[in-house]
């Protein structure tokens, strides 16, 4: 039954992903984005780990999607002419994911899995929480300097953004 749910998750997940990234109006392409992240909690919850799937719902499905849902809204419309996706390197693009998409296939199958894998520990808040402040320093600090040089672009490009368009005003 667990594997029957699983492939069925999987399938959602893996169309919604197709949506998301074809989708002609970004609108559906962010509720396929939330579908598809709605998936992976589904399957987070296959695997028992139901701190995971919360965190997947209330951070990347909630607070991910509303943000693009405002930022959606508060964007003015592009004015002129609106280019079709015929780009030059389109068929080198879908060449190098086919090629990556064997490799990875390729790499997949010939893996020798074990067939059971015991959890070393149950995985808490408390366990995760601890390895990341004890044992993962290092890498917790490059990703929060990480968010925060984006976050510093973000407000940037933000403002001179803003300035180009009031000079056209």
């Amino acid at each position: 039954m667990q594997l029957a749910i699983f492939f069925v998750l999987a399938a959602i997940t893996t169309v919604a992903g197709i949506i998301m990234v074809s989708a002609d109006n970004i609108a559906r392409s962010i509720y396929s984005h939330v579908l598809a992240l709605l998936g992976i909690a589904g399957i987070y919850l296959l695997l028992y780990a139901e701190f995971m799937a919360g965190v997947q719902v209330l951070v990347y499905a909630g607070g991910v999607s509303i943000m693009l849902l405002f930022a959606l809204m508060l964007t003015k419309p592009a004015k002129g002419v609106i280019r079709a996706l015929d780009h030059p390197r389109r068929v080198p693009a879908f060449i190098t994911a086919v090629v990556l998409f064997g490799l990875l296939s390729f790499s997949i199958f010939q893996a020798k899995w074990p067939l059971k894998v015991e959890p070393s520990r149950v995985m808490t808040p408390e366990v995760i929480g601890k390895s990341m402040f004890a044992d993962y320093v290092l890498p917790f600090e490059i990703v929060s300097v990480i968010l925060l040089v984006a976050l510093i672009g973000a407000v940037v490009i933000g403002v001179k953004g803003r300035e180009d368009t009031d000079d056209e005003e």
